[in-house]
């Protein structure tokens, strides 16, 4: 198998750490630093395979990363002591400080801006997207991590968490000092595998919340990519018509397929893949937004229509999934 590694390695230059981050990466981005260059102080120590990336770094300036391509690959960022950092994912900002972590997929990511106060230390892993489908191809077929849903933040005090952070740490073991796992590739896959079969189905999703992610096998091509092009789409304000014209079909042809094939019509097609995409924001634990926001960002705009829909669809009000989400953590 063979790992690349950078050893345990410090400078004063922001091009030094950039070069070394480029080295080991899985994809490529783009960074910059809020400060000077020549006042960037770092520590980091690397390790890279074709499954995944480990990076333990610390650094004294406020800096941003933004990918370049928009993978399936799922980066996971925890604060270790200090600072913290911003993200910004599918129009949706989040913060984390340490104690939590960032599961960001590479193809939701805008860019993560991380905040040294004053000396914030990391830990990162980066999944590749082979890592990830071979993963996901185990229990559902046909589903991306685009399409997952998943929660970006992991309290890593919840049972949940701890697992996961277990198995990070015997990962980190493993790939460092005398590398036991370059020398044990089965341990080393496995090992992988059960970092994303906690991450990908033991934390709330759509596939395990039930949720629509993709259309019936059925359906013809145009029916298909209507329905990519909500799931693109779900925060803007887009229109049967810009969805029937995207999909190349007439509004009234796209009506009649969603009703033999789905079984209703585009229009509530849509309204219930956003119904769903709020339940499940309202179901994370990591969520600080308020109903209306959160509402708001999946584009209801009436919120007396949108509460009595949701109650339909839920059994309760937002507001009720909401409050048990908070008791609940």
């Amino acid at each position: 198998m063979g790992f690349f590694t950078a050893p345990i390695a410090e400078g004063s230059s922001f091009d030094g750490f950039l070069s070394l981050l480029q080295q080991g990466s899985i994809e490529p981005f783009r960074a910059e630093i809020t400060g000077k260059s020549s006042d960037f102080r770092w520590r980091s120590e690397l390790v890279a395979s074709p499954s995944l990336v480990l990076l333990r770094a610390q650094y004294t300036q406020d800096w941003g990363l933004v990918p370049e391509t928009a993978s399936e690959g799922l980066s996971v960022i925890i604060p270790t002591r200090d600072g913290g950092l911003e993200a910004r994912m599918h129009a949706s900002d989040h913060r984390v400080e340490v104690g939590a972590a960032l599961l960001a997929p590479n193809c939701q990511l805008e860019r993560i801006l991380m905040l040294s106060a004053p000396g914030l230390q990391t830990a990162t892993l980066v999944f590749s997207s082979e890592a990830v489908q071979r993963v996901l191809s185990t229990f559902a077929e046909g589903v991306s991590l685009s399409r997952l849903g998943l929660m970006p933040i992991l309290d890593l005090g919840s049972s949940v968490g701890g697992w996961f952070r277990q198995i990070a740490l015997a990962l980190s073991a493993g790939m460092h000092k005398d590398r036991p796992l370059e020398r044990s590739p089965l341990a080393f896959e496995l090992l992988v595998e059960a970092a994303l079969q906690i991450l990908l189905t033991q934390l709330p999703n759509r596939i395990n919340s039930g949720l629509p992610t993709r259309a019936p096998q059925t359906a013809p091509r145009h029916v298909r990519r209507a329905i990519d092009y909500m799931h693109a789409h779900l925060h803007e304000p887009i229109t049967i018509g810009e969805i029937a014209s995207h999909a190349g079909i007439g509004v009234r042809g796209l009506q009649w397929a969603f009703r033999q094939y789905c079984d209703t019509s585009p229009g509530n097609y849509l309204r219930r893949i956003r119904l769903d995409a709020v339940h499940l924001e309202l179901s994370n634990p990591g969520n600080i937004l308020p109903v209306s926001e959160v509402a708001l960002k999946w584009g209801f705009v009436h919120m007396g229509r949108f509460a009595a829909e949701y109650g339909r669809a839920f059994g309760r009000l937002p507001s009720e999934t909401l409050r048990l989400t908070r008791s609940r953590h």
